[in-house]
């Protein structure tokens, strides 16, 4: 029997990964009640209306002030974001979930804009 290498495993696991994605943004229901009617996050994601907060380290305020930028790829790509958590808030129906999706559609498709374009895993 052949035993797998790590980049055998790893190709594995992202493949594995990819497919499952795929599954969860290609089925977006943007109207509940219609069931019959599914579509990829991409044709329904909408831009806009997201902000980050920026932290000052030197000053160790608890409180950032919140900024708009032009698009959700800028929450990764943002000179002004200096952790490595990113955290996404927002109340019901704000679109927390499919932003989630886009990125995950991001990385699989390897869009050409996105931050995850070159992410290995």
């Amino acid at each position: 029997m052949e035993r797998l290498t790590v980049q055998d495993k790893k190709d594995i696991l992202i493949s594995s990964l990819k497919s499952r994605y795929k599954l969860q943004y290609d089925a977006i229901q943007p109207i509940p009640y219609i069931k019959d009617r599914l579509y990829c996050v991409d044709k329904v994601f909408v831009e806009g209306g997201t902000e980050i907060c920026i932290v000052k380290e030197a000053t160790k305020e608890k409180e950032g002030r919140w900024v708009r930028v032009d698009s959700y790829k800028d929450i990764f790509t943002d000179p002004r974001m200096k952790a490595k958590r990113r955290i996404i808030e927002a109340e019901a129906g704000y679109g927390k979930s499919t932003v989630t999706l886009q990125l995950a559609y991001d990385w699989c498709n390897g869009v050409k804009e996105s931050p995850f374009k070159d992410v290995e895993i």
